[in-house]
């Protein structure tokens, strides 16, 4: 487990055995279900001139795509999660969650998702159930503070001595990739921005699964 901060915000991460779930048929089902459609998108077709392209479960129950079974998985992200968030300094060390998986993404070539954050939950986790890192870009997480967009102007000198690969220094930074590995968990605050790169040439699939996640009283 490891907490790191991103924006000033903290961010945990850690790894999910593949051995602990039954990987390779939710992999084997979701790319089926990208075969029989890669533009399953309802979740961004509001605007046609503005929206993403990529194969997505969120909002869109049809019955022509295989559900996904998660079983196995749950167990694992109710226990992840809770070390997750026993990070973070809850009032006596308690806290209760719920949490729900929201929806797959699956990417291959010509795919992106534009920026958004998840209004109806206090955090969201990214499970990277396949991933490449010679091929696949990372997610990318948006600096939304005010002064994101002009720091590297009135810093720049003192920016380009800052090193990147610490999660710590992004908050000189308008934009931020996690380095990523296949079977990453990764827990963010929801309101955290985030989209995916286009991908131009990608011969495999990406594919994440998300999760909302809200603290309740004790």
């Amino acid at each position: 487990m490891r907490k790191d901060l991103l924006f000033g915000m903290p961010v945990m991460r850690c790894k999910i055995d593949e051995k602990l779930f039954n990987k390779k048929e939710i992999v084997n089902t979701i790319i089926k279900n990208y075969e029989t459609n890669p533009n399953r998108n309802a979740w961004d077709l509001t605007n046609k001139f503005d929206n993403s392209s990529l194969h997505h479960s969120y909002n869109n129950k049809d019955d022509s795509f295989e559900d996904i079974d998660y079983s196995k998985l749950l167990p694992i992200y109710t226990d992840t999660i809770t070390k997750c968030l026993s990070q973070l300094n809850f009032k006596q060390n308690k806290f209760k969650f719920n949490f729900y998986v929201t929806n797959y993404t699956c990417i291959k070539e010509n795919h992106f998702m534009k920026a958004h954050i998840h209004t109806d939950s206090d955090f969201s986790a990214i499970h990277y159930l396949k991933f490449d890192e010679k091929e696949h870009h990372p997610t990318v997480f948006e600096n939304t503070h005010d002064y994101a967009f002009f720091v590297n102007k009135l810093c720049g000198d003192f920016n380009d001595q800052l090193d990147d690969s610490y999660s710590e220094n992004s908050w000189m930074h308008a934009h931020y990739k996690l380095k990523t590995l296949e079977d990453d968990f990764v827990l963010t605050p929801s309101f955290l921005k985030h989209s995916v790169p286009f991908h131009k040439k990608c011969n495999n699939h990406r594919i994440t699964i998300v999760l909302n996640i809200n603290i309740e009283k004790p």
